[in-house]
């Protein structure tokens, strides 16, 4: 149960993800934003903070993930969560371990933009 429960909080931390990303998209265009900047700057925390992050908060982030969310995961810091660039350098991608060992990779093209999960270790899942 805990891991179907974990499984349905990472569906549910990728949904608020893309409508993130969604909007934050949006607003950059509609304010005029360069798409080739979009594709060389934009990374997975421009629009998505946690609680304490190093980084700190721009006021243009569209998602910030509340304590009880990140209280699951398994880094206990989550300032330490960070996007990677991609094997194939055509995107970046961040990743959420839970408690129970279970992995969220959140790939992020920016050439899309957008977000495609991939499981692992979720029982039952993908």
């Amino acid at each position: 149960m805990r891991r179907s429960s974990e499984k349905g909080a990472a569906d549910g931390l990728f949904g608020a993800m893309r409508s993130a990303l969604n909007i934050y998209f949006s607003n950059y265009i509609l304010k005029g934003g360069n798409l080739r900047y979009f594709r060389d700057q934009v990374a997975i925390s421009s629009f998505v903070k946690v609680p304490n992050d190093s980084m700190g908060v721009t006021g243009r982030e569209t998602l910030i993930m509340d304590k009880q969310f990140t209280g699951i995961l398994q880094i206990a810091n989550p300032s330490t969560i960070r996007d990677y660039p991609c094997p194939d350098g055509g995107c970046r991608q961040m990743q959420f371990q839970f408690k129970i060992g279970a992995i969220l990779i959140v790939n992020f093209n920016r050439d899309g933009p957008s977000l495609t999960p991939s499981y692992q270790d979720f029982k039952g899942s993908l």
